[in-house]
């Protein structure tokens, strides 16, 4: 029983050192983003469902009907490239840099810019095997899944970062 409470007492301050200095697990929301009910635009529906859900992780209503949104989140193009990064001296591809890109913009629903058009950009570059293809490929859509995973991340990252300053100059986001 004294060990147990010594245990706890050992855990329990270093628990309250890790969240006293900001620290929290990757992937976890940093608290609630300050948006007014927001409309998904795009294209691609598996993006606008996986917005959708980090928005709604971040506590921000997403709604259906333009009437009922102050903003409209317009996900634009993505693209995903390849190319070569490097070859051996016989001419034989050595390395891949892959690029995802995700284009996104913020208007109310007059269609006002609210926040510029921009790309988010992630690279990966893996080594090429021409005796490993199969790992190779699996390997790059391992790394387009991650390079996915980050360009959320970021989104939601940049769309934090503008909302607080809109709230700091006043204005509404």
């Amino acid at each position: 029983m004294k060990r147990m409470w010594m245990t706890w007492l050992m855990l329990v301050p270093g628990f309250l050192l890790l969240s006293a200095c900001g620290f929290h697990l990757r992937g976890m929301a940093a608290g609630s983003l300050a948006l007014p009910p927001v409309l998904l635009a795009g294209e691609d529906s598996q993006l606008n469902s996986d917005v959708a859900s980090a928005l709604k992780r971040s506590r921000v209503e997403v709604v259906q009907d333009k009437t009922m949104a102050g903003l409209v989140i317009w996900l634009g193009p993505v693209t995903q490239e390849r190319r070569v990064l490097s070859v051996s001296s016989a001419g034989k591809v050595q390395e891949y840099e892959l690029h995802y890109a995700l284009t996104f913009s913020v208007v109310d629903t007059q269609g006002r810019e609210q926040m510029p058009s921009q790309v988010i950009n992630v690279r990966r570059d893996y080594l090429f095997s021409e005796t490993e293809v199969l790992a190779k490929a699996e390997q790059e859509q391992s790394l387009y899944t991650d390079m996915y995973r980050e360009a959320l991340s970021e989104l939601i990252v940049r769309l934090r970062t503008w909302s607080a300053q809109q709230r700091g100059a006043g204005g509404r986001p």
